[in-house]
């Protein structure tokens, strides 16, 4: 079965508060591969992050069945890497996206020039 996204995730909030929320939902599943037996999200974020985060893990336990803390390895490693890109288009949002090229430029600019 393929990986479908929480909608928690996919919608309207701000994309910084996306990634925060991301970023402690992928601890969950990244706890559960280390075997914790409790799938529950931080509260050190932001409130509306800790929101989405628990929405977005409550949606996941109902796509698939039962709860997080349960899934087979393989399935947290596919959600981890699907909330992963995710988070980085997210940030790439967020920052206005990124410019490989531009960056290196600047770069080489910054390493030709000499301190004063």
């Amino acid at each position: 079965m393929a990986i479908s996204l929480p909608s928690a995730l996919e919608q309207g909030s701000d994309p910084g508060v996306i990634v925060e929320a991301t970023y402690f939902v992928i601890r969950v599943l990244r706890n559960g591969l280390r075997g914790y037996e409790k799938a529950e999200v931080s509260p050190e974020g932001s409130d509306e992050a800790f929101r989405l985060a628990t929405r977005a893990l409550d949606e996941i336990g109902t796509m698939e069945g039962s709860d997080v803390s349960t899934l087979t390895e393989e399935r947290l490693v596919e959600y981890i890497e699907r909330l992963e890109q995710l988070s980085s288009q997210k940030f790439e949002a967020s920052v206005g996206g990124y410019d490989a090229e531009r960056a290196t430029q600047l770069l080489d600019s910054l390493r030709e020039r000499k301190p004063a």
